[in-house]
Protein backbone atom coordinates (compact mmCIF):
# COMPACT_ATOMS: atom_id res chain seq x y z
CA UNK A 1 0.00 0.00 0.00
CA UNK A 2 2.77 2.45 0.89
CA UNK A 3 4.77 1.46 -2.18
CA UNK A 4 1.75 2.15 -4.42
CA UNK A 5 1.39 5.61 -2.90
CA UNK A 6 5.12 6.23 -3.31
CA UNK A 7 5.20 5.30 -6.99
CA UNK A 8 1.79 6.85 -7.70
CA UNK A 9 3.10 10.27 -6.71
CA UNK A 10 6.74 9.94 -7.81
CA UNK A 11 5.59 8.26 -11.01
CA UNK A 12 3.32 11.21 -11.75
CA UNK A 13 6.23 13.62 -11.36
CA UNK A 14 8.38 11.38 -13.58
CA UNK A 15 5.68 11.26 -16.27
CA UNK A 16 5.54 15.05 -16.36
CA UNK A 17 9.33 15.26 -16.59
CA UNK A 18 9.45 12.57 -19.30
CA UNK A 19 6.78 14.06 -21.60
CA UNK A 20 7.63 17.76 -21.23
CA UNK A 21 9.62 18.94 -24.29
CA UNK A 22 12.42 17.99 -24.72
CA UNK A 23 11.07 14.52 -23.94
CA UNK A 24 12.75 11.54 -22.26
CA UNK A 25 15.16 11.56 -19.30
CA UNK A 26 16.52 14.97 -18.36
CA UNK A 27 17.81 16.32 -15.08
CA UNK A 28 14.35 16.72 -13.51
CA UNK A 29 12.99 13.31 -14.51
CA UNK A 30 16.26 11.61 -13.51
CA UNK A 31 16.02 13.27 -10.09
CA UNK A 32 12.46 11.98 -9.65
CA UNK A 33 13.48 8.51 -10.79
CA UNK A 34 16.47 8.42 -8.41
CA UNK A 35 14.31 9.58 -5.50
CA UNK A 36 11.72 6.88 -6.20
CA UNK A 37 14.31 4.14 -6.67
CA UNK A 38 16.21 5.02 -3.49
CA UNK A 39 12.94 5.25 -1.54
CA UNK A 40 11.95 1.80 -2.78
CA UNK A 41 15.37 0.42 -1.87
CA UNK A 42 15.05 1.88 1.64
CA UNK A 43 11.58 0.38 1.99
CA UNK A 44 12.85 -3.06 0.93
CA UNK A 45 15.86 -2.89 3.25
CA UNK A 46 13.76 -1.91 6.27
CA UNK A 47 11.12 -4.53 5.47
CA UNK A 48 13.71 -7.32 5.21
CA UNK A 49 15.36 -6.04 8.38
CA UNK A 50 12.05 -6.30 10.24
CA UNK A 51 11.42 -9.80 8.93
CA UNK A 52 14.90 -10.98 9.95
CA UNK A 53 14.64 -9.37 13.41
CA UNK A 54 11.24 -10.97 13.96
CA UNK A 55 12.47 -14.40 12.91
CA UNK A 56 15.55 -14.08 15.12
CA UNK A 57 13.43 -13.06 18.12
CA UNK A 58 11.01 -15.95 17.54
CA UNK A 59 13.80 -18.55 17.53
CA UNK A 60 13.93 -20.30 20.93
CA UNK A 61 17.59 -21.24 20.32
CA UNK A 62 18.99 -17.71 20.28
CA UNK A 63 22.54 -18.98 20.50
CA UNK A 64 22.42 -20.71 17.09
CA UNK A 65 24.61 -19.41 14.31
CA UNK A 66 21.73 -18.79 11.89
CA UNK A 67 19.88 -16.67 14.47
CA UNK A 68 22.97 -14.56 15.18
CA UNK A 69 23.62 -14.08 11.46
CA UNK A 70 19.98 -13.10 10.85
CA UNK A 71 20.10 -10.62 13.72
CA UNK A 72 23.41 -9.12 12.56
CA UNK A 73 22.15 -8.85 8.99
CA UNK A 74 18.96 -7.24 10.33
CA UNK A 75 20.99 -4.57 12.15
CA UNK A 76 23.17 -3.92 9.09
CA UNK A 77 20.13 -3.57 6.83
CA UNK A 78 18.37 -1.29 9.32
CA UNK A 79 21.29 1.11 9.70
CA UNK A 80 22.11 1.10 5.98
CA UNK A 81 18.45 1.73 5.15
CA UNK A 82 18.35 4.66 7.54
CA UNK A 83 21.55 6.06 6.04
CA UNK A 84 20.07 5.80 2.51
CA UNK A 85 16.87 7.47 3.76
CA UNK A 86 18.89 10.40 5.11
CA UNK A 87 20.79 10.66 1.81
CA UNK A 88 17.48 10.53 -0.08
CA UNK A 89 16.16 13.35 2.09
CA UNK A 90 19.10 15.51 1.05
CA UNK A 91 18.54 14.50 -2.58
CA UNK A 92 14.94 15.74 -2.35
CA UNK A 93 16.05 19.02 -0.76
CA UNK A 94 18.75 19.51 -3.41
CA UNK A 95 16.27 18.77 -6.21
CA UNK A 96 13.93 21.42 -4.78
CA UNK A 97 16.76 23.94 -4.51
CA UNK A 98 17.83 23.17 -8.08
CA UNK A 99 14.24 23.52 -9.29
CA UNK A 100 13.61 26.90 -7.67
CA UNK A 101 17.05 28.36 -8.38
CA UNK A 102 16.75 27.62 -12.14
CA UNK A 103 19.75 25.29 -11.99
CA UNK A 104 17.82 22.87 -14.22
CA UNK A 105 17.28 25.63 -16.79
CA UNK A 106 20.51 24.94 -18.68
CA UNK A 107 21.20 23.51 -22.10
CA UNK A 108 22.45 20.23 -20.60
CA UNK A 109 19.30 19.68 -18.55
CA UNK A 110 16.81 21.07 -21.06
CA UNK A 111 18.12 18.92 -23.92
CA UNK A 112 17.75 15.52 -22.15
CA UNK A 113 21.38 14.55 -22.69
CA UNK A 114 21.06 11.55 -20.35
CA UNK A 115 18.75 9.67 -22.71
CA UNK A 116 19.49 11.26 -26.08
CA UNK A 117 23.30 11.41 -25.87
CA UNK A 118 24.83 13.03 -28.95
CA UNK A 119 21.41 13.53 -30.57
CA UNK A 120 20.23 15.83 -27.77
CA UNK A 121 18.54 19.08 -28.66
CA UNK A 122 16.92 21.96 -26.82
CA UNK A 123 13.39 23.15 -27.58
CA UNK A 124 13.38 26.91 -27.95
CA UNK A 125 9.92 27.45 -29.46
CA UNK A 126 7.36 24.81 -28.57
CA UNK A 127 5.12 23.47 -31.34
CA UNK A 128 1.39 22.99 -30.90
CA UNK A 129 1.84 19.20 -30.83
CA UNK A 130 4.50 19.46 -28.11
CA UNK A 131 2.26 21.75 -26.04
CA UNK A 132 -0.65 19.32 -26.40
CA UNK A 133 1.60 16.41 -25.37
CA UNK A 134 2.81 18.31 -22.30
CA UNK A 135 -0.76 19.24 -21.36
CA UNK A 136 -1.88 15.61 -21.69
CA UNK A 137 1.06 14.52 -19.53
CA UNK A 138 0.16 17.07 -16.86
CA UNK A 139 -3.47 15.94 -16.82
CA UNK A 140 -2.50 12.25 -16.71
CA UNK A 141 0.01 12.86 -13.92
CA UNK A 142 -2.56 14.81 -11.91
CA UNK A 143 -5.08 11.99 -12.27
CA UNK A 144 -2.45 9.38 -11.33
CA UNK A 145 -1.29 11.26 -8.22
CA UNK A 146 -4.81 12.11 -7.03
CA UNK A 147 -6.09 8.59 -7.66
CA UNK A 148 -3.22 6.94 -5.79
CA UNK A 149 -3.50 9.37 -2.86
CA UNK A 150 -7.30 8.96 -2.71
CA UNK A 151 -7.03 5.16 -2.89
CA UNK A 152 -4.44 5.22 -0.10
CA UNK A 153 -6.68 7.37 2.10
CA UNK A 154 -9.71 5.21 1.30
CA UNK A 155 -7.93 1.98 2.18
CA UNK A 156 -6.46 3.56 5.30
CA UNK A 157 -9.92 4.69 6.36
CA UNK A 158 -11.25 1.15 5.87
CA UNK A 159 -8.44 -0.30 7.96
CA UNK A 160 -8.94 2.03 10.92
CA UNK A 161 -9.99 0.07 13.94
CA UNK A 162 -12.63 2.34 15.42
CA UNK A 163 -15.62 1.11 17.36
CA UNK A 164 -18.82 3.12 17.65
CA UNK A 165 -19.35 4.52 21.12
Amino acid sequence: MSLALQWGTVGAAFVVGWFTPTTKIGCRSLGYLLYGAISTLVWMMLLISSILAHSAAADPRRASLSTRVALAFSHILRWTGKLFAILNFFLAIMASVFQYSNFYDRCFCNSSVFSRGGAAYDVIIETTAQAAQAKAAWIGALVLACTSASAFLGILNLLLDTLPS
